[in-house]
Formats: C-alpha cells, structure tokens, sequence
C-alpha cells in the first residue's frame, strides 16, 4: 500500500521526497518506501471563464449580460497543465494509493490548489494535511508526525474558494462593464485596478508637486554645526540670526540616542565617484575654517503627499 503526497511545486516535491524515502524517480513523480510524491506546478485547475458557461455570456459584449454571476461555479482544467493533472489523477486512481497527503503551501491558496484538483478528479480517498513552511528535514518530519485530517482545514479552503468567487465576479464583469462604456477592451482586477490607481496617483502627485521654501538658523561650532528646527518665516530666521551674531553659546546638556540604522545601499555612479572624491583626492587645497558666526542658510525641500 502507498500514500500519495501532493505539494505544490517540484522543489517542494524533491525536498518531502527526501525525507520519506521516494528515492525512485519517474516522468512527473517520484516513489519508494511506501510513498509516492508527486506536485501541481500551481493552479492546474481554475474556474471557467464566463464563456465557458453557455449562458449568453459568450456573445458580443454589451451592458444586458450584466451582472454575469453563476448559480453553480464550475472549473476547467488549465490547458498548459493538463498533462500534469491526468497524472494526478491516475495517481490517486491506483489501487495500491490509499491515503493522500496534501503538501501543498501552508495558506489558503495552497488549500485551494490541492482541492480543486482532488474534486475534479471525484476523489475520495481519504486526505490528510501536511501543514509545513519550511523545506528543512527536521521541519518535514516533524509535521509528518502531527498531520490532521483535511476537514479541519475546510474554514481555510472556504476562505481561499471566497476570494476566488470575488476575483472573477470584479474582474469578469468590471472588465465587461468598463470596455463597454469606453469602446476598448480594459482589464479590471480586484487587486490589480487599485493597485495601478495608486501608482497613477502617486506619480500625479510628483508631477503637480509645488517646492517649499524653509530657513534655519546654523551656527558653526568649528568640528561641528548647530541647526536650528526649520523655519517657514525668513524675517523670523533673519531676526534669530542677528541675535545670535557676536554672542558666546553655552552648551547646557547634550542627549544622546541608540539607533539602528539600515545597511546602505548598493553605490551607484554618483554616489561612487562623489565618496571617492572624499577619500581619494586628499592633495587638492583645503577650505580654512572659519570663525563661530550665524549664517542664514536657505534650503528646499520636497515632500509627498
């Protein structure tokens, strides 16, 4: 007797192969020691597009087939993949398959993968869940040791099955809705439209944007400058200026923070060339420093919305 493991991709497939001992390899699975350990190279099965559904749906366009919702949803087979599904289902087919382990990503949407094949392929053997997220030995083994029956993950699987439902009811009659109205075929996509509004935005907004002037006031310190907070008002920056010029600065107290700080990018050509300037060209002539003064300095700044 043997037990089927479906995952969800072959890496996946060679990693729980491994460790249960299908050491055997064949065209699109592998077997040995009681298993046999096949995968689904992604969605092999998908709900059928509305003209597949012969309700009128797949006449010419026009407002009076909206809005295209199913009484029953139904689900073809994916023609690139098809091959890869009849293997499947020869394999839960064999008489000497008793058990079916489903390996397929530990979320909804592996949920879904793994049922839409197992009930397109009127299966009823029964299923048990191999919840993993790591492809480690000890990882695979130890949720080999504790899997629970599919029917506990079938809240998991009516999510998933939900989200579908609401992809295809937004795109398929968004799509329809929009390409009607404006006499070209426009994709419309639960995720993908504000998605795409959100960068249209954003790049509305740079392109509109109108620059900011601010003032501070600096003090140099010698080995280091003092800024003041920044100041919308010029007069105010001008009169902060002139009350600081030939008076002395008493440092009163002086806080410190611990931060973390990201690791820097990767050097581009300016970045590159502006540090080798700064560490490489030590002969060239040197600025004096000046005396403790207040200067004004004038700055911009560019913000997004």
């Amino acid at each position: 007797m043997s037990r089927l493991v479906i995952a969800e991709k072959p890496s996946v497939g060679r990693a729980v192969s491994a460790v249960v001992g299908a050491d055997k390899t064949q065209k699109g699975y592998t077997e040995g020691n009681g298993y046999i350990v096949s995968w689904c190279v992604g969605h092999l099965v998908g709900l059928k597009y509305p003209n597949n559904y012969g309700n009128g749906w797949e006449e010419r366009w026009s407002f009076s087939q909206l809005p295209m919702i199913p009484e029953k949803w139904q689900f073809t087979v994916t023609d690139s993949t098809r091959a890869q599904y009849n293997l499947l289902k020869g394999l839960m087919s064999r008489d000497d398959v008793t058990e079916i382990i489903c390996a397929t990503d530990a979320d909804r949407e592996g949920e879904c993968i793994f049922r839409y094949v197992y009930n397109m392929a009127h299966c009823t053997k029964p299923v048990k869940r191999l919840w993993v997220s790591s492809l480690e030995e000890s990882a695979i083994k130890s949720a080999l040791a504790v899997m629970k029956p599919m029917s506990a993950y079938d809240n998991l699987f009516s999510a998933g099955f939900a989200r579908a439902k609401a992809d295809w009811l937004v795109g398929m009659n968004g799509s329809r809705l929009f390409s009607c109205r404006y006499g070209g075929k426009l994709n419309i996509g639960r995720v993908q439209t504000p998605t795409l509004a959100m960068i249209v935005k954003r790049d509305s907004d740079v392109d509109i944007f109108v620059k900011q002037k601010y003032f501070t006031a600096d003090l140099n310190c010698g080995d280091f400058t003092l800024s003041s907070e920044r100041i919308d008002d010029e007069n105010a920056a001008d009169t902060l200026v002139n009350s600081c010029n030939n008076s002395s600065v008493a440092i009163t107290s002086v806080k410190r923070e611990v931060k973390t700080e990201k690791a820097p990018k990767l050097y581009d050509l300016t970045t590159l060339q502006r540090d080798a300037n700064k560490n490489l060209c030590r002969n060239l002539p040197t600025v004096p420093m000046l005396s403790m003064q207040a200067t004004l300095t004038r700055q911009s700044t560019i913000c997004f919305a």
